[in-house]
C-alpha cells in the first residue's frame, strides 16, 4: 500500500468565466444560453500538495497561459515564479491547522487567476506520486486543452488525475474515479474530499491590480480563434520587449546576452516583473542575438523557445 506522507488540497473558484475552448458543443451551448460572450461560466481548479514532514506547500495548475490556441501548460513555482507559496502548514492529529491562513495566500496571489469565493478540501496522499505525475505532464510541455479532448486536459481534469496520482484512501479514490465524470466540474473535486472551507471574495481579489492578470479582451466571432493580441508595450519594460500570448494570458519577454549566457526577463501584460534569469542554450544550433528573432512556445520561467531563420532554439536557466 501506498504510504500517506502529505496532502493534497483541491481549490476550486466556482465563479471564474473562462474562455470557450472551441469545441463543436460551443454554439449548441449558446443556443442554450450556457455559453455567452464566447465564455462559460465553469469555474476554475488548482492543486496544491503539502509535504506531512516540512510543511512545504506546492502550488499547481492548469490553463492556457502563454500557450498555443487550443493548448495549455502545468504551471508551478519552477515554471511562473509568482505561485510560490510562503506559508508553511501547520498539522495536528491529521489536519492543517492553518489552513485558512494558506488559502488567504492564495486567493490574494493575482497570478493564480482566481475569481470570486475559493472554496478547498484536502486528503492525505502520497505527495511523491502525485508529483512524479504532475511532472511528467509538465514535461509535455502544450497540452490539448479542453473538457472533453481525447488525451487532452482541463483545469479540473488536472486537479482530479494529480490526486488520484497519490493514491487516496478509497471512498476518495472511488468517488474521484468513477462518481466525478458524472458532474466534472472544478467545484466536484472539493465536494469529493474532506474539511471543506471557504474563502469569501475580499478586496484583494476585486483589486484593479489583480484584475490586470485577467484578459479584458472582449470575444468576436474574428478573434475568438485564437491568442491574446499584443497589448500596448508598458513604458517600464525594454523596448525591444516582445509579446507572446496564451488564449487566457500572456506576457511580455525580453532577452540579452550576458557573460556566458543570456539575461531573460517575462514580464505581465502590464509591465509587472514576472521572473528573470541566466539562460544558456541548449543543444549546438547558432543563435545570433544581433539579427532578427522571435519569441515562441513554449516558454516560461525554466525555459524559453525563440526562433530565428526558421530554427528553433530552446534556452535553459541556470540560475
Amino acid at each position: 500500500m501506498t504510504k500517506h506522507n502529505g496532502m493534497a488540497i483541491a481549490i476550486a473558484w466556482p465563479e471564474f468565466t473562462g474562455k470557450q475552448p472551441g469545441s463543436w458543443y460551443d454554439v449548441p451551448m449558446r443556443w442554450l444560453g450556457h455559453n455567452k460572450d464566447f465564455q462559460y461560466k465553469v469555474g476554475h481548479a488548482s492543486l496544491i500538495l503539502v509535504d506531512g514532514t516540512s510543511g512545504t506547500c506546492s502550488y499547481f495548475d492548469c490553463g492556457r497561459y502563454h500557450a498555443p490556441y487550443q493548448h495549455g501548460r502545468i504551471r508551478d513555482f519552477s515554471t511562473d515564479a509568482n505561485l510560490e507559496i510562503h506559508t508553511k502548514a501547520n498539522f495536528s492529529n491529521n489536519k492543517i491547522t492553518n489552513i485558512r491562513e494558506l488559502l488567504s495566500e492564495v486567493q490574494n496571489n493575482k497570478t493564480c487567476f482566481g475569481m470570486g469565493p475559493l472554496y478547498a478540501s484536502y486528503c492525505p496522499v502520497n505527495i511523491e506520486s502525485a508529483r512524479t505525475t504532475i511532472k511528467v505532464l509538465q514535461s509535455k510541455d502544450a497540452i490539448p486543452f479542453g473538457p472533453f479532448v481525447i488525451n487532452g486536459i482541463n483545469c479540473c481534469r488536472f486537479v482530479r488525475n494529480g490526486i488520484l496520482a497519490g493514491a487516496p484512501v478509497l471512498k476518495h479514490r472511488f468517488k474521484l474515479r468513477y462518481l466525478w465524470p458524472f458532474k466534472p466540474m472544478p467545484i466536484t473535486n472539493v465536494n469529493f474530499l474532506s474539511d471543506k472551507i471557504i474563502i469569501p471574495e475580499n478586496s484583494a481579489t476585486d483589486n484593479p491590480e489583480k484584475q490586470d492578470y485577467h484578459s479584458h479582451t472582449p470575444y468576436t466571432k474574428e478573434n475568438v480563434k485564437g491568442t491574446l493580441p499584443a497589448p500596448a508595450r508598458p513604458e517600464n519594460i525594454p523596448l525591444d520587449s516582445q509579446w507572446l500570448g496564451g488564449e487566457v494570458a500572456g506576457g511580455w519577454f525580453w532577452l540579452e546576452p550576458i557573460d556566458e549566457g543570456y539575461l531573460i526577463n517575462r514580464y505581465s501584460s502590464v509591465g509587472v516583473p514576472e521572473c528573470t534569469g541566466k539562460f544558456r542554450l541548449a543543444g549546438s544550433g547558432f543563435f545570433n542575438p544581433r539579427k532578427p528573432y522571435s519569441f515562441s512556445h513554449l516558454s516560461h520561467c525554466s525555459k524559453v523557445t525563440v526562433i530565428q531563420d526558421d530554427e528553433l532554439f530552446e534556452f535553459l536557466r541556470m540560475e
